[in-house]
This record gives structure tokens, sequence and C-alpha cells, in this order.
């Protein structure tokens, strides 16, 4: 996705994975995978992506995370059920408005909503991943 602010649009974030987030929703599809078989695993894949794409337009849209206190920067999520499931998942992302490569958001982290609450010690790992 482009980044840009146009005299006749709003901003434009780009949309981007930390390492650590992608290799977290790939895990979870293989779980998935395992339990409900290949084809709910990708179209959980495919849900999430279009679940993900209001972040370029509307990032702030989504709350901060109750965790917020064990972050250095502001943090949100966005919660993901996909339809007929009573699975939820939490993306974790932040907010950059100006960047060397202009606005962008980066999803941070990916977590079945049923985890416990986010410690100080976790929450560092994360943060340090994202670097």
């Amino acid at each position: 996705m482009s980044s840009q602010k146009t005299d006749d649009g709003p901003l434009t974030y780009a949309v981007r994975y930390a390492v650590r987030a992608r290799f977290e929703l790939i895990d979870a599809a293989l779980r998935l995978g395992e339990i409900a078989g290949p084809d709910i695993a990708e179209k959980r894949g495919d849900g999430f992506t279009m679940e993900v794409a209001p972040l370029a337009t509307k990032p702030r849209q989504f709350p901060i995370i109750p965790e917020q206190r064990h972050f250095k920067r502001e943090t949100r999520h966005l919660v993901y059920r996909r339809n007929g499931s009573s699975v939820y998942y939490r993306a974790l992302y932040v907010i950059e408005d100006e960047g060397d490569d202009g606005p962008m958001v980066t999803v941070i982290h990916f977590r079945h909503a049923a985890s416990r609450p986010i410690g100080r010690k976790a929450a560092r790992e994360i943060e340090t991943a994202e670097e």
C-alpha cells in the first residue's frame, strides 16, 4: 500500500507486519489447519488481511490496548473474529504519522484474544522484535 496525503483526500498509511507478527499469524493458521483443515485456515488468513485494511485510512478508530502501561509507544489493537467462529484474535499495532517512508502502521504482535494479558517482560520482547 502506498502512503501519501493528497489535497483531495485523507492521509493514507502504509501497513506492514513486523517479522514477529507475520510468524505469529502463520503459526496461528498452521494450528488452525491442523484442527479444522487447510481450507478454513486459508479463509481465516484472507479474512484477517481484509480486517486489517481499515488501518490504512483510520488507524485510530481502534482502541489503545489495556496493557498500554507496559509499552513505550502507544499501542492499539484490532480484534478479529472470522464469521461463524467463536475464536477471536488480537492484532497489536503502532502508528507512525511521519517517518522516513511516510505514514505507517506496523502490526507488531498477533495473539489469541483469550491469552493472558501481556506483562512487562513480554511487552519488551514484542517491542524489541519490532526494531
